[in-house]
């Protein structure tokens, strides 16, 4: 065998290397059968046998990769699975535990697929949660910017329902692999629309038009009373046991 970078420029002698090889000739064959060889191995060839190696030296390299997704084990536990299907004497006790090998690596591989899989799923449900916050917010945000700014019971309504957002933002820490900036970005918003809604609140709040709507509701409920039926309370049939609760209750 002559190598390139051993004969690079003309020469009158030349390196040759020469390799002895069972797959030489009929007698040479036949003696090495004779003597008590291997016949798994010798019936195999060598072209057969490269073959192999070369899928085996595929394996080792994708195994070895530090390309860490759910396309390169997958291209892994397909090429180890070609090579069990193609060349099937990898199993045969003389090939030295290639095949168990392979299977075990495949076996691993398929695991690890499985969790991408479910990280996959938690991943996706995690974008499901912030997307349907997000419309939340964008909801509340539109409700707030169309809302009247002299109704005190609107805004102070606006302002439970914003605070009760802010719970539910830091909810979502919760769900496993959830976009941390994704959530700080939408409490730093909730936060600067509470703060200016507090402010439009306290300046509201200073006018005395702004309880007129709280002293009808209130006179409402005096007129409600004053026509109300009053009855005296009967004891005939109550339970001694929850007579205090409904005394207290009473009062």
């Amino acid at each position: 065998m002559f190598r390139v970078s051993e004969n690079a420029e003309a020469a009158t002698i030349h390196p040759l290397r020469i390799w002895q090889t069972p797959f030489t000739d009929i007698e040479n064959y036949t003696q090495t059968n004779r003597e008590g060889a291997d016949p798994f191995l010798v019936n195999l060839g060598n072209a057969e046998l490269v073959r192999a190696l070369s899928s085996l030296l595929s394996i080792c390299q994708l195994a070895q990769s530090e390309e860490v997704s759910q396309t390169a084990y997958e291209a892994l536990l397909k090429t180890c699975q070609t090579t069990l299907d193609t060349y099937d004497w990898l199993n045969n006790a003389t090939a030295i535990g290639l095949g168990d090998v392979v299977s075990l690596l495949m076996a691993t591989a398929d695991l690890i697929i499985d969790e991408f899989a479910k990280v996959r799923q938690l991943q996706q449900h995690a974008e499901a949660a912030m997307e349907q916050q997000q419309d939340k917010v964008t909801e509340l945000i539109g409700s707030l910017k169309l809302a009247p700014r002299d109704e005190a019971n609107t805004l102070l309504s606006l302002l439970a329902q914003l605070k009760a957002e802010v719970g539910n933002v830091m909810a979502l820490r919760e769900h496993r692999y959830m976009a941390e900036h994704q959530i700080t970005e939408l409490q730093d918003l909730l936060d600067h629309h509470r703060q200016d809604l507090n402010k439009v609140l306290l300046d509201l709040l200073q006018d005395e038009k702004a309880y007129h709507p709280y002293k009808q509701d209130i006179a409402s409920i005096d007129d409600q009373l004053l026509t109300a039926e009053k009855k005296p309370p009967s004891w005939r049939h109550c339970n001694s046991a929850l007579i205090p609760y409904v005394m207290i209750w009473h009062w």
